[in-house]
């Protein structure tokens, strides 16, 4: 049988799989106490926004909860991927004083897309069914002339994981918390320094879009927050089976369509592109430069692949000068912060602080 015909038939398998155990679950007594709508910061601009979010039967995990023994770490982690999901529930969702009724998906997803009146960085509405009520959240960008967006990969880009050796990865996420993993050094200064942009006052919004599955939300949002990284929106990826495919969108296409979104909504803005050199940042980064050359201020990319990844790497770099899309590879942040300083992103004292901060990071 070819490969194809395997391909096709462990597809389908896994997805008579994914179906039976939903329908084993949706056989679960599930009473309107288990409903827990988890949302997602959403973004917008002065016109609309934008407001995504799960419906589940579980809360997450207390990202508080002592750590404990490494079992007690790998039940928690598997309770994020064990959630049992609420399909086709309506709910209300308000901000701005509109309101939007949508219905979760089957995989207990939400997306409502609302008008919005101008100003102010930060909304706050509400989302609500059956008698249950959370606080959303949105961001909506300044408008100031010479702003950017930071839109960053996660995985060694802020966090570190080793995404280039398998079993690191599954092990520090079976077993790792918030407090255990590791901050890429001077990261957090380096995005808190072009947040507040070179006069300080700008608020600037970074946006983090990464190939992790949305299971993963709360850790990574406490994560960044305990780690000093600017509050953002967060684009994550469903690993839910569907009628096409093993996982609902792949890494490239994931991360493609989530930055021509924030693209798409954020037209007056530039941005900096911010990943790493291990999986397919570059050529995702540059696809879009190339397409867009105008809105891109510049790709950073962490380097932490070998020889050959950075030839390859090196050459896309080259392409882009041509274009006029700067491209800086480095295994510092200071080299990002010191390129930012010249285009008039982020101020001297800011720059400072990163060169402090890697200086001080343990080696």
């Amino acid at each position: 049988m070819s490969n194809p015909s395997w391909k096709r038939l462990a597809h389908a398998t896994a997805l008579r799989a994914e179906r039976a155990l939903d329908a084993a679950r949706s056989r679960l007594p599930a009473r309107p106490t288990d409903l827990h709508i988890h949302p997602y910061i959403g973004h917008g601009n002065a016109e609309s926004l934008v407001l995504r979010g799960r419906v589940l039967a579980d809360p997450p995990p207390d990202p508080d909860a002592p750590d404990g023994h490494a079992v007690r770490r790998a039940w928690r982690t598997f309770r994020r991927f064990a959630s049992r999901e609420f399909p086709g529930v309506e709910l209300t969702v308000s901000l701005d004083g509109v309101r939007a009724t949508v219905v979760t998906d089957e995989e207990g997803y939400y997306e409502a897309r609302l008008p919005a009146t101008p100003g102010g960085v930060r909304r706050f509405g509400t989302a609500s069914s059956a008698g249950h009520s959370v606080e959303v959240e949105a961001v909506v960008p300044d408008a100031a002339t010479g702003s950017v967006l930071v839109v960053s990969d996660i995985d060694d880009t802020v966090l570190e994981t080793g995404a280039q050796r398998a079993w690191d990865v599954a092990r520090a996420t079976i077993f790792g918390t918030y407090r255990t993993r590791s901050p890429v050094p001077a990261m957090a200064e380096f995005y808190r320094g072009l947040v507040r942009g070179p006069d300080g006052e700008m608020e600037n919004t970074t946006f983090y879009v990464s190939s992790s599955p949305w299971n993963l939300y709360d850790f990574l949002v406490t994560f960044l927050e305990f780690r000093g990284l600017p509050r953002g929106p967060l684009f994550l990826r469903d690993l839910g089976i569907d009628k096409t495919r093993f996982i609902a969108s792949g890494h490239g296409t994931h991360k493609r369509a989530a930055i021509d979104e924030i693209l798409t909504m954020h037209a007056a803005h530039r941005a900096l592109l911010v990943g790493d050199t291990g999986q397919r940042d570059p050529e995702i980064y540059a696809e879009v430069a190339r397409e867009q050359p105008e809105r891109i201020a510049a790709i950073y990319l962490r380097d932490v692949a070998g020889a050959e990844r950075d030839a390859e790497v090196n050459e896309i770099g080259r392409e882009l000068a041509g274009i006029g899309v700067p491209l800086v590879r480095s295994g510092s942040a200071v080299a990002f912060a010191e390129h930012a300083l010249t285009l008039g992103l982020i101020a001297p004292d800011d720059v400072a602080a990163v060169a402090r901060a890697v200086e001080a990071a343990p080696n």
